[in-house]
């Protein structure tokens, strides 16, 4: 027998990929319009966008008997901000506000007082109002992300490692408002109806393109509406970004939401100083969109998709190589279009034709999300499966 060889192992550095496939940020350099995130910058609306351990019905939450955390997971931040509830006790005395890590507060109701603090929640206060319910108030220091929490505790806790516990069927709270602001001062609080008149864009590119909600700064019948969750359009609704550097060509338009509409534009490109060029996708019938496109000539129009009108849907619309493709992920059935190609500094809008005139303004619709990418995604899914877990987190569900 002959000398054994030593086996040489080569050193490979593991590859890492994220759940969402081989891009570790599938919406990296996307420009993000997220509704839920712009209420959340002013007052969040008084629902939970995700509950732990909870059973819920109407403002009432009672907890499981899971041995965990109970209570609700608020805005997931990476800034400082203050939290402010409104709530009544059911059964528990104690209640936590804050983060998992050093930014926290633990209120007694019975005591009407502030028991314990993190050492990164500087200012906390509980106010009795007198008909059975109280407001907490922390301001809640993070520089790196965390979500924000709103913890019932056990009787005697006094710090938030306390806050698994056994539940119990017949405790909880009832909510009446709860607020969240980036920064450390709380607004007022207000309906969430109706505001803000402007959309952040929270992606990583374009920081100066943000999006006017209706035709004027101000409030004005074009607004579309926000339900804490989603922005609503009805008839004349819309909201129109600044110009961009896109180009219309090369894209990737990412939008989720529900189209339930019959008539009218969902989300265009277009050339804010012409009525005649533009691409967008069309609500062409109920249940039916199309690919619509423009270049100075005569509009073109591709055959119909078939979406849902009950369910909410990610859509990817691109343009790549002269050629408009318009696909519904939950089924991957797409429809395209010959590009004509239109060459300019366009803005986006939502619910209507962007252009110099705005135009075929939607009758209905109903959206989470939009990513918009300067070049065409070769492989959608990962940005898919991105914007489907993070919906789902805050309780809406994308077929």
């Amino acid at each position: 027998m002959g000398a054994i060889r030593p086996v040489i192992r080569s050193v490979i550095r593991p590859v890492v990929r994220s759940v969402f496939g081989d891009e570790a940020d599938p919406l990296a350099g996307a420009v993000i319009f997220d509704p839920y995130r712009d209420v959340q910058g002013r007052n969040i609306a008084p629902v939970s966008p995700y509950a732990n351990n909870l059973t819920i019905s109407g403002s009432s939450y009672k907890e499981t008997t899971a041995s965990a955390v109970h209570g609700l997971s608020c805005a997931d931040v990476s800034v400082d901000t203050i939290m402010c509830i409104t709530f009544i006790p059911v059964g528990r005395i104690r209640f936590l506000l804050g983060t998992t890590a050093t930014s926290w507060a633990i209120f007694d109701t019975s005591l009407v007082s502030v028991v314990a603090k993190g050492a990164n929640c500087p200012t906390a206060s509980i106010v009795d109002n007198g008909d059975g319910g109280f407001t907490a108030t922390a301001v809640v220091l993070t520089a790196t992300a965390a979500s924000t929490l709103f913890l019932t505790m056990p009787d005697t806790a006094t710090d938030n490692t306390a806050r698994t516990f056994v539940g119990d069927i017949a405790k909880g709270f009832n909510i009446v408002t709860r607020q969240q602001n980036f920064g450390s001062s709380l607004a007022p609080y207000s309906p969430i109806l109706g505001v803000p008149q402007s959309l952040a864009n929270y992606g990583a590119y374009g920081s100066a393109i943000s999006a006017q909600n209706g035709s004027a700064a101000g409030a004005d019948t074009n607004d579309a509406i926000f339900s804490g969750l989603t922005l609503i359009h009805t008839t004349n609704q819309y909201a129109l970004t600044t110009a961009t550097a896109f180009d219309m060509r090369n894209f990737s338009e990412f939008i989720t939401g529900k189209f339930a509409g019959t008539s009218g534009v969902v989300w265009s490109l277009a050339d804010s100083t012409t009525t005649t060029k533009y691409q967008a996708i069309k609500q062409a019938a109920s249940g039916k969109l199309s690919i619509i496109s423009r270049n100075g000539g005569a509009e073109t129009e591709s055959a119909q998709l078939d979406v849902s009108t009950t369910l909410n849907v990610c859509l990817h619309f691109s343009a790549n190589n002269g050629t408009l493709t318009l696909t519904n992920m939950a089924t991957g059935a797409s429809v395209t279009l010959a590009d004509t190609a239109p060459t300019t500094a366009p803005r986006i809008a939502f619910g209507a034709v962007g252009s110099s005139t705005v135009a075929q303004i939607v009758n209905s619709l109903q959206w989470s999300h939009s990513a918009t990418f300067r070049q065409a995604k070769s492989n959608p899914a990962p940005a898919y499966r991105k914007i489907k877990s993070l919906l789902a987190g805050r309780g809406v569900t994308v077929a």
